[in-house]
């Protein structure tokens, strides 16, 4: 009989001493992914040389151009992004000693597709359309003239771009650029500008 109680107690005792509590701790969650934002801003400078004559008629006299540009750009994914464009050009000649110019302000929305080479380097092609506000001026011992018109803008790049860090890129390419717009006098008239060009500059990521 005593040596039934004595087991018994054996094999009670873990009870009354208490048994470690086991807490169950939930798996950790991975943290989520840090969204990239897919908006970026570019900045350009541009130099160009226009295929066409200032005065519709009148051959030899063309103007070269320079331009900045300010462009707002969306990812949609790795490769396609859609932008629009604000730019400002600003054209002049020297003939027959006198001087002409031309004012050019654009916005332009537009699509680009860009393809990686590299973690640095990149290659991309892009078109962009809207509409063209255009002044022209011309000065010739003591007469002048000036007169404006509205257009449809466009144009086409191709380049390459080079990743300073993550978020900053530097870029160069060839544009082709042009308007429909033709300021007017009385008697004569603009031709509608189009110009060869190298455009380059920085994108900076949000």
């Amino acid at each position: 009989m005593k040596k039934t109680i004595v087991m018994m107690l054996a094999a009670m005792a873990p009870a009354w001493a208490g048994e470690p509590v086991v807490v169950a701790t939930p798996a950790p969650v991975a943290a989520a992914a840090s969204q990239v934002c897919p908006w970026s801003c570019e900045l350009g400078v541009s130099y160009s040389w226009a295929s066409t004559d200032i005065i519709d008629g009148i051959d030899g006299n063309h103007a070269q151009t320079v331009g900045v540009d300010l462009t707002a750009c969306y990812s949609l994914n790795e490769n396609d992004m859609l932008n629009i464009r604000f730019g400002y050009g600003w054209g002049d000649a020297n003939n027959w000693g006198g001087s002409q110019h031309f004012h050019t302000w654009t916005l332009m929305p537009g699509y680009r597709y860009t393809c990686k080479l590299d973690d640095e380097w990149s290659i991309y092609a892009g078109v962009n359309v809207g509409v063209a506000a255009v002044a022209y001026k011309e000065h010739y011992d003591g007469w002048k003239a000036h007169c404006s018109a509205w257009g449809f803008a466009y144009s086409a790049e191709v380049g390459v771009r080079y990743a300073l860090s993550p978020d900053t890129e530097l870029f160069l390419g060839y544009i082709f650029s042009g308007n429909t717009a033709e300021p007017s006098e009385d008697d004569w008239s603009c031709e509608a500008q189009n110009n060869h060009g190298i455009r380059g500059g920085v994108a900076v990521k949000f």
